[in-house]
């Protein structure tokens, strides 16, 4: 819109943005067309006078859902902006071919944002609805908030200045046999020795590949809650349950081999948490299976290869 001529700015509703508008529109024509919002505060008014609360952010967009009617897909786009055109009456229409002929005018409008405080809005928008989120996620959400008063260099460089550069040891690890690459492993403790750093680094492999199985197999950073309480508390909870299925395996491989499931195209030595979880799946669900009835129609004869593979089916399903 700015490269045309037009003029932006914010839009906010009870203190919330709510996307941005043409400066120099009358609002007795953005009321003419705004229909939508007007319904949205009805279905909100009315969920809380009836549930005594407000909405939450889920609660509102099923509302403008439901309250939304059926889209007539036979009119044109010919046929709209005519309707549209004629429901703006003279007055409206004089003064928007005002407002284009001024941006002609004008030519591309330039407006310099604040970097730094899009980044900030972008952090508190977006982590309002998910608990882990990726650096294009943030960097996105912050472009939207500058509305093309920020570019993207000027974002990169807000988000390094809000980090200040410190000091760092770092350690060259080589093979001498060539069958690793070459790293470089970096500290921020001048004073630790090239060995504690290398142990450390080993130890956090170990971390990352636990986050890696929690996130597989137990949904960690996947969860859809909007609550912050239910995100603060969802991961612990599944962490927690990582450790519980590993310790009932260390449990019951005590007793005899932990099962190692192969494939065609992947052989391993060693368990991993996919065959963990399945024999823990196998120990809870094989009381429930097998039961004896009076009715003769209530069993039926299975043979054991089948209920074999049904039971590794379902174990080991994602």
């Amino acid at each position: 819109m700015r490269e045309y001529g037009y003029e932006i700015v914010d839009r906010f509703h009870n203190g919330r943005e709510r996307g941005f508008e043409i400066r120099g529109v009358a609002a007795e024509t953005l009321d003419t067309f705004s229909q939508r919002s007007e319904q949205r505060d009805q279905a909100i008014a009315q969920f809380t006078q009836e549930k005594g609360r407000g909405p939450t952010n889920r609660e509102v967009a099923v509302l403008v859902r439901e309250s939304r009617n059926e889209k007539v897909t036979e009119t044109t786009t010919a046929q709209v902006r005519a309707q549209q055109w004629e429901r703006l009456g003279p007055v409206g229409r004089a003064e928007l071919e005002n407002l284009r002929q001024s941006a002609q005018e004008r030519g591309p409008f330039v407006e310099q944002g604040d970097a730094a405080a899009s980044l900030a809005h972008a952090r508190e928008h977006l982590f309002e609805r998910v608990s882990v989120a990726q650096d294009f996620d943030l960097k996105r959400e912050a472009l939207w908030h500058g509305r093309g008063r920020i570019a993207l260099c000027d974002l990169k460089a807000a988000a390094v200045r809000e980090e200040p550069p410190v000091p760092i040891r770092w350690v060259l690890v080589r093979d001498p046999k060539g069958k690793f690459e070459t790293r470089a492993l970096l500290c921020t403790q001048l004073d630790q020795n090239p060995g504690q750093i290398l142990q450390w680094f080993l130890w956090r492999w170990q971390v990352e590949v636990t986050f890696q199985e929690v996130r597989a197999h137990l949904g960690v950073e996947t969860q859809r809650q909007w609550s912050p309480l239910a995100i603060a508390r969802t991961t612990p909870v599944l962490l927690g349950l990582f450790s519980i299925i590993t310790l009932l395996t260390h449990r019951l491989a005590r007793a005899g081999e932990l099962p190692v499931r192969q494939a065609a195209w992947y052989r391993k030595t060693l368990p991993t948490f996919s065959d963990a979880i399945a024999l823990i799946r196998e120990q809870l669900w094989h009381p429930s299976t097998f039961f004896t009835s009076h009715l003769h129609h209530h069993v039926i004869k299975v043979p054991r290869l089948l209920l074999s593979c049904l039971y590794q089916a379902a174990c080991y399903a994602a």
